[in-house]
């Protein structure tokens, strides 16, 4: 299997940057030997557990240091693990209630980083993989990834390979065909029968994707695809993303103090949903999507559309340009929609359906 990414992008090296501080180390052993991606490893909860609870299950760690967004680093080398926390509520962070449990569980194999020994994690998966499974063993477990991410020309098959591979919770991190690490991030439930409503309800310009309509509040929301943790403000905009089922929410704020902002001239979709968009199976505003989005317009519009199609079907775009997000997409602006193109597979990559009055640049994405 050949990758196409142009690049390998590893994403957890950097929260070993920086000097840690020496904290002490009363480890306690824990009985439970198991990891679940995106639920748990041993008795850690992901998505669950804050600092106190950790405290109470493997002790204090042995070393601290700062983690991006006014997180924390907690590096446990004896036992080979490192734990990621969210930040409390910053400019860019959550707007209700901070979520400050563990992000990532990180399960090393026996290395040295920054000058810290680690021990190999000797937690498995309940298929058996551990940090000493091959890139075989793991596909052989959990088939085939959802994300690739490797140096142009990586083969699966390679057995220097270097790269890695994502599945719901879980990825394994390789280089020259040794595992580094696994890392477990939290990933949400599906409803099967809020999905299926999710998929079944039609893309209409202006007005609505995936059941959800321009104009709902906060309540409405909650009430059909229930809460999510992955919460988050920009600029004139609150987002609720819903990786499970490929979705995000954006609803009207006031502008953050200080920030150079046009502001709404109709004050109406203040606390008011703006905006929807449906998304591929890929990863979207940092995380991953594990399902894709699969409504469609009337004419037959949907994420994997190809950009041929999309311009046959709805003609001339207001707008088309290039924007800076995670894979450098062409944005055409039509008439209360917003296609969004790869340039890799010139197909639709994900749709925001919004209100044409609405100021572009505000309230769309990057």
């Amino acid at each position: 299997m050949r990758i196409s990414s142009q690049y390998l992008r590893i994403l957890t090296c950097s929260a070993f940057v920086g000097v840690a501080v020496f904290w002490g180390c009363h480890l306690k052993p824990s009985g439970n030997k198991l990891f679940i991606p995106g639920k748990s490893a041993g008795e850690l909860q992901i998505g669950v557990d804050d600092t106190n609870a950790v405290k109470r299950k493997i002790g204090e760690p042995e070393f601290r240091a700062p983690f991006r967004e006014n997180g924390a680093l907690w590096m446990y080398p004896s036992m080979g693990l490192s734990l990621q926390f969210k930040g409390k509520k910053s400019l860019y962070t959550p707007v209700l209630t901070p979520d400050t449990t563990i992000v990532k569980i990180l399960l090393l194999q026996q290395q040295e980083i920054n000058d810290k020994k680690y021990s190999a994690c000797t937690l498995q998966s309940p298929e058996g993989i551990t940090v000493n499974s091959s890139v075989a063993d793991v596909i052989r477990k959990y088939g085939q990834p959802l994300v690739i991410q490797a140096p142009i020309g990586m083969n699966l098959e390679n057995d220097n390979y270097t790269g890695s591979l994502y599945y719901p919770g879980m990825a394994a991190i390789y280089s020259q065909g040794k595992m580094k690490w696994i890392e477990l991030a939290y990933s949400p439930s599906m409803d099967s029968n809020i999905a299926r409503k999710v998929d079944d309800q039609p893309i209409v310009a202006g007005k609505t994707l995936g059941g959800i309509s321009l104009g709902m509040s906060h309540d409405d929301v909650l009430n059909l695809l229930g809460d999510t943790k992955f919460k988050y403000q920009k600029l004139n905009a609150e987002y609720w993303l819903y990786p499970q089922y490929a979705l995000k929410v954006q609803f009207g704020v006031q502008p953050i103090e200080g920030q150079r902002t046009q502001r709404f001239t109709d004050t109406s979709y203040l606390g008011k949903v703006t905006g929807i968009t449906g998304t591929a199976k890929s990863f979207f505003e940092g995380e991953l999507c594990c399902t894709e989005y699969t409504g469609k317009t009337a004419d037959g519009i949907g994420v994997g559309t190809s950009w041929s199609t999309v311009q046959e079907k709805f003609g001339p775009s207001i707008d088309t340009i290039k924007v800076s997000t995670e894979v450098g997409i062409l944005r055409a602006v039509y008439n209360g929609i917003v296609i969004y193109v790869d340039p890799q597979t010139q197909g639709v990559h994900h749709i925001l359906v919004t209100d044409p009055n609405i100021p572009i640049d505000v309230d769309l994405p990057r």
